[in-house]
């Protein structure tokens, strides 16, 4: 398993992602690529703080993620997360949730500003 920056991957590749991995999602989740850049800015989402696992070099899961200032405080937060179906079961999402947690201990996660 590889983890990377979701920015290392062409926009399109990223929604192709984002849609086999929310493809079984009670709520309707599927995206072009003009609402998937949409939904990132909006949300204040960045592909630089946000990952991808690969399995044997195939992408099988996303998780979305930015961070913003709140008065003195900045805060992080996560906006998707999924595991395209045939991959979970793998530990992925911990794995995803680990390398976003070391990456913002210390940085920005819930620390002043």
């Amino acid at each position: 398993m590889e983890i990377q920056r979701l920015d290392t991957i062409p926009l399109e590749e990223q929604v192709a992602l984002w849609n086999e991995a929310f493809a079984d999602y009670l709520v309707p989740a599927a995206m072009t690529e003009a609402s998937f850049t949409t939904r990132m800015e909006k949300l204040q989402q960045s592909p630089h703080e946000s990952f991808i696992a690969k399995v044997d070099g195939e992408a099988a899961a996303i998780i979305l993620t930015g961070t913003r200032d709140f008065g003195n405080t900045r805060m992080a937060w996560i906006g998707g997360l999924a595991v395209v179906p045939r991959f979970r079961k793998m530990g992925l999402s911990r794995q995803l949730l680990e390398r976003l947690f070391v990456g913002y201990r210390g940085r920005v996660w819930m620390s002043r500003v």
